[in-house]
């Protein structure tokens, strides 16, 4: 891994606003057991380019990986603050908070994210999982059936919608369908 990790560094260097390049060296890092490294790395890019989203995601999953979970949500923050409609930085936001048990927040970002992207059935599907947990069966089966539409062949947003109305309504035909 060190070999990749060198040559994904000489590519970081040529190509330094590559999200898949940084997203590449920072495996290498990890797959070492470098996270330390590879944090020390991410915040010193960061210090030289505070613009660059794509060094703050990284450094809010590598954060994650951590357990560092507020610092990993104020990554996310900025990233959001700069860009409002970045949707992966929104879900994985989400994510977090949903992980945390903090249903509002996330559908706080979700609903931002979906007014961004109305027609992202990834984000529809998010909405759908927040509303669930929250004990919002109605508005959960809305966000699914809006997947749906968007996407009809999306087997996330099938199986929570079976689930859901098999679950809260005792509806197995419909849940079949």
């Amino acid at each position: 891994y060190l070999a990749a990790q060198q040559q994904f560094q000489q590519a970081w260097n040529l190509q330094p606003d590559s999200e898949a390049v940084l997203r590449e060296l920072i495996q290498a890092f990890v797959a070492q057991k470098k996270a330390g490294d590879a944090t020390k790395f991410l915040e010193e890019q960061l210090a030289s380019h505070p613009n660059k989203p794509v060094i703050n995601y990284q450094l809010a999953q590598l954060y994650l990986l951590q357990g560092r979970r507020e610092e990993a949500i104020s990554s996310f923050k900025k990233i959001l603050v700069a860009d409002p409609g970045a949707s992966a930085t929104s879900i994985a936001l989400a994510n977090v908070y949903l992980q945390d048990g903090k249903p509002d927040q996330t559908l706080q970002i979700l609903n931002k994210a979906a007014e961004s992207h109305p027609k992202d059935p990834g984000i529809a599907l998010w909405v759908g999982m927040a509303y669930e947990k929250s004990g919002n069966p109605a508005k959960a089966r809305e966000a699914y059936e809006r997947a749906l539409t968007l996407d009809s062949e999306n087997p996330v947003a099938q199986n929570n919608l079976a689930w859901l109305l098999t679950q809260n309504e005792g509806n197995i035909d419909v849940a079949l369908k």
